[in-house]
């Protein structure tokens, strides 16, 4: 599965400290706004996965647990894509999910 794969989720795992890691696996290059558009959806996919409690249904989460979603990106981000994603953090910070990214080249 990958970041065009926008109604699932990529890889769900569940660390010892007992958070919840929703990843995204994203191969595509950047620079194209339909990067951008594929990845606002799978996000607002996950975020639906997470509002409705259906990540709770993984391994024995525990209500209350931290919820992260990391998106793992073969290329580094462009300035816009930076952008993107720390708006996007700002979005889900209140709502008790941290957003981050690495660059897995």
């Amino acid at each position: 599965m990958s970041v065009e794969d926008t109604d699932k989720i990529d890889i769900i795992t569940k660390g010892e400290d007992g958070a919840v890691t929703l990843f995204i696996t994203d191969h595509l290059p950047w620079g194209d706004g339909a990067h951008l558009v594929a990845l606002q959806a799978k996000l607002n996919r996950y975020l639906e996965f997470v509002e409705s409690g259906q990540h709770l249904e993984h391994g024995d989460v525990a209500p209350g647990a931290p919820v992260r979603i990391k998106v793992v990106a073969k290329f580094p981000p462009d300035d816009e894509g930076e952008q993107f994603l720390f708006k996007a953090g700002e979005i889900t910070a209140p709502m008790g999910v941290a957003l981050t990214y690495e660059v897995a080249g």
